[in-house]
């Protein structure tokens, strides 16, 4: 693992017909300077993570939205509807590069098969990590 990228596994489980992303709770020290980055940060929950560009979402700050309240979180743009959340940086971070690393794997083994079903756990800072990509895939 590294700062902002906990370590993962990604199998697929031919039993339940199911591909299972884990994500690795705090172990190491550079986990813990993961778990500090604890302000709050706003990320986009996009149902296609190959619809932006890979780098990262929109930066929109405090300033430019009121997250505060939920009917604020969605706005209109020129792609139709937007949706932002918040949450922990150093969780939201993490999502983004476990999801750049996993996201197109997933998305074709999910195309090669409809059949299958997608299933994101973690443990403690793993799972927060999980919990905010999987929002992020909603």
């Amino acid at each position: 693992s590294k700062t902002n990228r906990p370590a993962f596994f990604l199998v697929r489980d031919k039993e339940r017909n199911t591909i299972v992303l884990s994500i690795r709770g705090t172990l190491s020290p550079r986990d813990v300077l993961t778990d500090l980055c604890a302000s709050c940060e706003n990320f986009l929950v996009e149902d296609d993570p190959e619809a932006l560009p890979a780098e990262e979402d929109p930066i929109i700050t405090d300033s430019e939205s009121s997250l505060g309240d939920i009917d604020d979180s969605i706005t209109s743009s020129d792609w139709g509807q937007i949706q932002f959340s918040r949450a922990h940086s150093g969780m939201v971070e993490a999502a983004r590069g476990v999801a750049r690393m996993t996201a197109k794997i997933i998305s074709d083994e999910l195309q090669m098969d409809p059949n299958l079903s997608l299933v994101i756990v973690g443990h403690s800072l793993g799972g927060g990590v999980a919990a905010v990509l999987a929002t992020m895939w909603k």
